[in-house]
């Protein structure tokens, strides 16, 4: 979306600790990291047609980098921030603060905006560019959830300094489910699993590098979830990803090493009439697609990986998480 927007076989085993390292930025080495998964935003209170949450933005620091720390600005101080459940037909309703300095990271304005990028919102709760929270107040934000079950991510659209403040960190799901959904047997519980798959660039010391590129932020580590190139520890049976492309400017075309197909439940506007199966799919940034992968057939310790294959094999983009 550019500085202005958002933003089969298997592989032969491999040893969870890798060799080499990515040679990106993050000094990381490939693998050796536990996927995060954002944790679930529990409602402050809750009425027969709405749930109450309380969210603040804070600068913090993470530990994305063994060994150092990472200055960011988060839901709740996270990046990803915490997902938020919610039901079809029942409300919404989220207060935002906002605890930044005047001016954050980056030398970006300490005035946000919120988006539910894919939610339909009245105009009051749309998070336009200019309906800013400045530092010390909060807004309501109302979200009917009248729509189809989907897959739905918040972020920053603060005029100027969207591009920086989602680099930093300000961006989370928002997953909308109902009865329907729920009867279709989709594997659930710690087999549903979101991933929030972002490029990055760091210094030395861990922390993010923003150019502030007009033709769109890029960087040359991968991380799923805040994890730079994490791995997942899978059962033989079917699991369900929420996936986002989070970055603020580059595609991804999403493939398995083993070249197995996977089924697409449902992309940005809710449930497809039936999945579709393939072997890889492109999402640009902000795009979102709702999967099921199946490793029922996969032999106990071996992995599969999650690939980009817009770039080369040689790249530091091309392997974005491991599954064992």
């Amino acid at each position: 979306i550019g500085a202005m927007g958002i933003v089969g076989a298997t592989l032969p085993l491999l040893p969870k600790i890798a060799f080499a390292a990515t040679g990106d930025s993050s000094g990381v080495p490939s693998f050796t990291l536990p996927l995060r998964i954002p944790p679930v935003l529990s409602p402050v209170s809750s009425t027969a047609t709405a749930d109450y949450y309380q969210v603040q933005v804070s600068q913090a620091a993470a530990n994305i980098i063994p060994g150092k720390t990472t200055p960011i600005i988060g839901y709740q101080g996270i990046t990803p921030g915490p997902t938020i459940r919610a039901r079809v037909g029942r409300q919404s309703i989220v207060t935002v603060g906002n605890s930044l300095p005047s001016t954050t990271l980056g030398g970006s304005t300490g005035q946000i905006v919120v988006h539910l990028h894919g939610g339909i919102v009245h105009p009051d709760s749309d998070g336009f560019p200019t309906d800013v929270i400045e530092p010390g107040q909060s807004r309501v934000y109302t979200y009917p959830n009248n729509q189809l079950p989907s897959t739905l991510w918040y972020h920053d659209h603060v005029v100027h300094d969207t591009a920086p403040h989602v680099w930093y960190g300000l961006s989370g799901f928002y997953l909308i489910s109902d009865a329907f959904e729920e009867s279709l047997n989709l594997p659930s519980g710690e087999f549903e699993i979101p991933l929030s798959i972002q490029d990055r660039r760091f210094d030395a010391s861990g922390a993010f590098v923003y150019s502030a590129n007009n033709s769109g932020e890029t960087g040359d580590a991968i991380m799923v979830n805040g994890t730079v190139q994490p791995y997942l520890d899978v059962k033989r049976r079917k699991y369900r990803f929420r996936v986002l492309n989070g970055s603020n400017s580059r595609l991804y075309r999403l493939a398995l090493s083993s070249g197995a197909t996977f089924a697409v439940l449902g992309m940005e506007g809710g449930l497809l009439p039936t999945p579709v199966w393939t072997s890889n799919i492109t999402l640009a940034p902000g795009e979102r697609a709702d999967i099921v992968v199946d490793f029922s057939g996969v032999p106990v310790g071996s992995n599969v990986v999650l690939r980009n294959t817009l770039v080369g094999s040689t790249s530091t983009l091309y392997s974005i998480m491991r599954f064992n």
